[in-house]
């Protein structure tokens, strides 16, 4: 495995270093940088299968990588003293986001998750994950969801609704199975159905053939497995219009 640590203090640099080559020898090379513009050299020159990203640098911003790399294909770990970005960390498709000081437990349980999906060849740039998973239109589709152990594969009919769990997503099934994927809730909205499931919330995508019932009062959404949704104010007039209700 090949990794780039893009970070604009050379002391996180050293630190990370050492506890990659300690715990984790299955990164066989380790390149660094210390600005954007040579991290992004390093990329094009090495090919890295894993990068770390810090955020705030020197007058540059982490995510300014993908300005001149949209769609990265390879994976993007931030390590950042910040928190406050971790939304846009998530809109950014990382996968996954540590808080300096590095926990070297977090780390390697991070690494190791990140095997499974480059063996799967299941990186978190959007288009890797479309074409991985082989959605199409049809809702009787089987994905492969990605979780910590490893895949579970289900139709797209048998989603209820996903739930957002900090950096996970809970999909809740028509059998009341209960599954909690490591992809983002955003990823599951780029590639689920548009015409079959909606987002009605920053926390909730919902398959709307699951539907029992409706509050305008409150704009509760009650599914066929007894589950209330919340339904934002902002996302009300296009959800009533699915039903050409005004």
């Amino acid at each position: 495995m090949i990794c780039i640590i893009i970070d604009d203090d050379s002391s996180c640099i050293s630190s990370l270093e050492l506890m990659l080559k300690k715990y984790y020898p299955k990164i066989t090379e380790i390149h660094t940088a210390q600005t954007i513009d040579i991290g992004i050299e390093q990329i094009q020159k090495y090919n890295p299968d894993l990068v770390f990203l810090d955020i705030e640098m020197n007058g540059e911003s982490g995510f300014d990588l993908f300005l001149k790399i949209p769609k990265p294909e390879f994976a993007v770990i931030f390590a950042t003293s910040h928190d406050k970005y971790m939304q846009n960390a998530i809109k950014n498709a990382c996968f996954d986001y540590l808080l300096k000081p590095i926990d070297t437990i977090e780390l390697v349980e991070t690494l190791n998750r990140l095997e499974i999906h480059i063996k799967g060849k299941l990186f978190n740039s959007q288009a890797t994950i479309i074409n991985s998973l082989s959605l199409s239109n049809s809702s009787n589709n089987k994905i492969a969801i990605p979780t910590s152990k490893g895949y579970v594969f289900l139709a797209t009919s048998e989603i209820v609704c996903c739930f957002a769990d900090g950096k996970y997503t809970v999909i809740h099934s028509s059998s009341s199975e209960k599954i909690t994927s490591t992809k983002n809730i955003g990823e599951f909205e780029e590639f689920l159905d548009n015409t079959v499931f909606f987002r009605t919330h920053r926390s909730w995508i919902i398959n709307l053939k699951n539907i029992n019932s409706f509050s305008k009062g409150d704009g509760t959404i009650i599914l066929s497995n007894g589950m209330n949704v919340d339904l934002a104010s902002r996302k009300k007039e296009d959800f009533l219009k699915l039903f050409n209700i005004f």
